[in-house]
């Protein structure tokens, strides 16, 4: 999306996608994605913090990533504008969920 649709579409997109790594924005449902994850990978594979170091590292890099552009967003992304983004934002999330709904599904047809 940040390569084919508009600069600020781009943005609204990419704002979304790191605010699903906040933990903060996302405490109520246990943390962003990467601390979620991590968990999981933890309480499954019994591995360690100190063995995930993207996951570490995104679960707080993230944070400063969702607001890198809220100003820009709030300057530009209004009035006629606003749609634009916000249909950004939806189509941004429905690709995400498609992704993640791609790995589980390719994981379900792992043998165990």
């Amino acid at each position: 999306m940040t390569r084919e649709k508009s600069w600020l579409e781009g943005m609204a997109a990419l704002t979304v996608t790191e605010w699903s790594n906040d933990d903060r924005l996302l405490a109520d449902q246990g943390g962003g994605h990467a601390t979620r994850s991590a968990r999981r990978w933890m309480e499954d594979l019994g591995v360690g913090w100190k063995d995930m170091p993207n996951y570490k590292v995104h679960s707080r890099a993230d944070e400063e990533h969702g607001r890198m552009f809220l100003d820009d967003l709030e300057r530009f992304a209004n009035g006629e504008r606003e749609p634009l983004a916000m249909q950004a934002v939806r189509e941004s999330l429905d690709l995400f969920k498609l992704f993640r709904g791609g790995v589980a599904e390719a994981m379900e047809k792992i043998p165990l």
